[in-house]
């Protein structure tokens, strides 16, 4: 099953995300990838506030801040994975961090989304 959420910022998303996700999972692995990279201390902050808030439910962290053809690779296929968020994911991948501007990582994102969905037994997508 693969499940997508979407919504405005800071309104309850991830937590619903992670009840979904944990919901999914039973029985069965369960993944978080992580897509922030912090860049100032909002970031951190809020991080720290979304590790504590899945504390205890049994995800295994995967940090994929770019490239999510790697998780695809590693991927558990009977496990149930929640990605927060594309639109992270999406911002590191088109703004790379010497500068420049990826215009293909939109398609190539979309493409790795579906491809993903397709492998996992389920998904739990997270977008603002």
């Amino acid at each position: 099953m693969t499940v997508f959420l979407s919504g405005g910022c800071k309104n309850g998303k991830s937590t619903l995300a992670e009840q979904t996700a944990v919901y999914l999972s039973r029985p069965g692995q369960l993944y978080y990838l992580a897509t922030m990279i912090p860049h100032d201390e909002e970031d951190r902050s809020r991080i720290v506030r979304h590790v504590a808030s899945r504390s205890g439910l049994g995800f295994q962290t995967i940090e994929c801040g770019l490239g999510l053809e790697a998780a695809l690779q590693d991927a558990d296929v009977e496990g149930t994975y929640l990605l927060d968020s594309v639109t992270a994911l999406l911002s590191n991948e088109m703004f790379r961090p010497d500068g420049s501007v990826d215009w293909t990582a939109g398609e190539r994102l979309a493409n790795d989304l579906v491809r993903f969905s397709q492998l996992a037994r389920s998904v739990v997508f997270v977008a603002d």
